[in-house]
């Protein structure tokens, strides 16, 4: 079974979104930013009602509440568009050349052999496959916690083909399966 297709920039940029948003770790610093910065903006209004005493402190705390409440439902929003600003910073410095291009990828009895770019050909035994992770008919097959050959939707001709590889793929190799879900807080 072989696939020829294009990675681009955005295939790119998607993949390091999805690896952020299944990834345990990350979602643990996330949930530790959100409500680490919840705690913060409580002691801020502990601080602004002792200081300040012109202002009520029921006005502090509604205040707080709600500079809370907007930080917990808007921080994974701002985290995506913030993560995609320094990805294409990143793009733009140059530092991915030879990401962009033509690639083949076939899968075979022992393992995969992957063409294109910079390094020219790859070749991994199915053992080596960590996880494998789907999402709007993308295929990423982890070689790492952050590596992974991306095979972008355009790969496939039909359902069935990228199903068929998957299937492949599950029969192969002891690869953790990561499921299209959705993420902690909607990231």
């Amino acid at each position: 079974m072989t696939f020829h297709y294009r990675n681009s920039y955005e295939d790119f940029i998607q993949f390091n979104l999805y690896n952020s948003d299944h990834s345990d770790s990350m979602q643990a610093y996330i949930r530790i930013v959100q409500f680490g910065m919840a705690i913060v903006f409580l002691v801020f209004y502990y601080l602004s009602s002792m200081i300040i005493t012109t202002i009520p402190a029921v006005a502090w705390l509604i205040f707080y509440l709600v500079v809370t409440v907007l930080w917990i439902v808007f921080y994974p929003t701002l985290r995506r568009k913030s993560t995609v600003r320094r990805l294409k910073k990143i793009i733009a410095a140059g530092h991915l050349k030879g990401f962009e291009g033509e690639r083949s990828i076939s899968f075979q009895e022992e393992g995969l052999v992957a063409t294109g770019g910079e390094k020219g050909e790859a070749r991994l035994k199915y053992s080596g496959v960590t996880r494998i992770g789907t999402q709007e008919g993308s295929v990423y097959i982890f070689v790492g916690n952050k590596n992974a050959f991306i095979l972008p939707a355009g790969a496939f001709t039909a359902e069935e083909e990228r199903q068929a590889l998957l299937d492949l793929l599950k029969s192969r190799t002891k690869a953790e399966f990561i499921s299209e879900k959705a993420s902690f807080l909607g990231i």
